[in-house]
């Protein structure tokens, strides 16, 4: 009997087509990546090439103070120096007044409404959005505050614009 070597190919084909059929993953796509902040409750998608560092909250100990924010740093492109973070935190937010400072009402996917402040100072571009505590109060937000900041050169930002903008638009609050 004569062996046919297309056999086990074709089987692990059709293995392979069988497996992926069971899986549970969402159908997101596959160039984005998700995060979830369980202590704040917020969720959003970024791009998945973009690395990230987790900022945990932390409980008060005898030798190291509270951290009253939680959230992800995103780095454009791996540039540690243009970065994105966006945080849950304890109590209010407010964006410090700059020089040259304009500010845009903005709006999430999800409807999350806040105020996003833009400048552009030596070279760099500084975005703060401050999602509107009234909205958040209404979603039993009450008493924390959800926010984002976004340092990048010029270069970058006008390159990424789009993206940053879309990480941006992707918070929501997580459905329990």
């Amino acid at each position: 009997m004569k062996f046919d070597s297309r056999l086990p190919v074709a089987c692990l084909l059709l293995a392979l087509l069988l497996l992926s059929a069971c899986s549970t993953e969402s159908k997101t796509d596959s160039k984005n990546a998700s995060y979830t902040d369980n202590k704040f409750g917020f969720q959003l998608t970024y791009p998945q090439s973009w690395p990230s560092d987790v900022h945990e909250w932390k409980e008060p100990t005898a030798t190291q103070e509270a951290s009253p924010d939680s959230g992800i740093i995103l780095y454009v492109d791996g540039n540690r120096e243009d970065n994105l973070y966006i945080f849950g935190q304890l109590g209010t937010l407010s964006v410090p007044v700059v020089d040259q400072q304009e500010t845009e009402p903005f709006k999430t996917d999800s409807g999350l409404t806040g105020t996003l402040s833009t400048s552009t100072q030596n070279g760099r571009v500084e975005q703060t959005l401050i999602l509107d505590g009234a909205a958040l109060t209404e979603q039993a937000y009450a008493g924390r505050s959800l926010g984002a900041h976004i340092s990048v050169g010029e270069k970058a930002f006008k390159q990424h614009k789009d993206e940053l903008l879309s990480v941006l638009a992707s918070i929501s609050i997580k459905k329990d």
